[in-house]
């Protein structure tokens, strides 16, 4: 059956016939195949693989990079733990050298509270003594 100007499904069957045709030559060839964006299902998992293996280097390297920071936190931590150390220990032996100092100031006061009595009931002896030698001590 011969398509004329006279059928209208005729011209329209044949103009599907030659996109059809258009079409199945461009999806054959591979150069055509990326000008119109599609890609076979072995490139599809080229890229997939490749996508995958960029994205597991990047995740290497975010995870170098978490562990980099970690040891800087950590290193940072113990410098500040030390330094608080450090002012924890002085502050410390400040207090024990006033304490000693204190102490110090404390036992010399007794110290001399006691001359003083000492001094005092030995004058106080001397001038009894002095004024009558031979009355007996109390």
């Amino acid at each position: 059956m011969a398509c004329t100007s006279s059928n209208p499904y005729g011209v329209l069957l044949q103009e599907l016939q030659s996109y059809f045709l258009i079409l199945h030559f461009l999806l054959w060839d591979p150069s055509h195949r990326e000008v119109l964006g599609i890609r076979s299902s072995m490139q599809n998992q080229v890229e997939v693989t490749a996508s995958e293996s960029k994205h597991t280097e990047a995740k290497k390297q975010y995870d170098v990079m978490v562990k980099n920071k970690q040891l800087e936190l950590s290193m940072h931590l113990k410098e500040i733990s030390q330094r608080k150390d450090q002012a924890l220990f002085l502050a410390i032996n400040d207090i024990r050298m006033k304490y000693e100092v204190e102490k110090l100031e404390i036992v010399n006061m007794e110290k001399e509270k006691i001359l003083s009595e000492a001094l005092s009931v030995a004058t106080c002896l001397l001038v009894n003594l002095i004024s009558d030698p031979f009355e007996p001590l109390v």
